[in-house]
């Protein structure tokens, strides 16, 4: 049975996992201890709202791939998260090509020295 989990219990189960990971492969530093721990301290909203601007950066690599891979990796423990960067990142393509086609349409340049 799959349960919610409060931001916290969320993530002292990633905290505890990557340690496991990292120290098991020789991965495991001081600075992963410290990232670890004030990535604990992290406060998740009770309503489940976003707030306007970030408040938190996630400094240490192994960290961030592990959280990431957390919430929208293959077994991810969001699939609403999933869902909203693959439409996030459509959106940028999409204008990303749209802006490299509106250029190689553009008229060419005279240029004389």
């Amino acid at each position: 049975m799959i349960r919610p989990l409060t931001g916290e219990q969320y993530a002292g189960k990633v905290a505890e996992n990557c340690v496991a990971y990292w120290k098991a492969a020789g991965l495991y530093t001081d600075a992963e201890g410290v990232a670890v721990e004030k990535f604990k301290q992290v406060a998740f909203s009770r309503d489940s709202s976003v707030p306007v601007a970030g408040g938190v950066a996630i400094d240490n690599k192994l960290l961030c791939e592990a959280v990431l891979e957390s919430i929208i990796g293959e077994h991810g423990v969001s699939p609403a998260a999933k869902l909203s960067l693959a439409a996030r990142v459509s959106e940028l393509l999409t204008k990303g090509t749209a802006a490299a086609a509106a250029a190689l349409r553009a008229e060419p340049v005279s240029v004389t020295a």
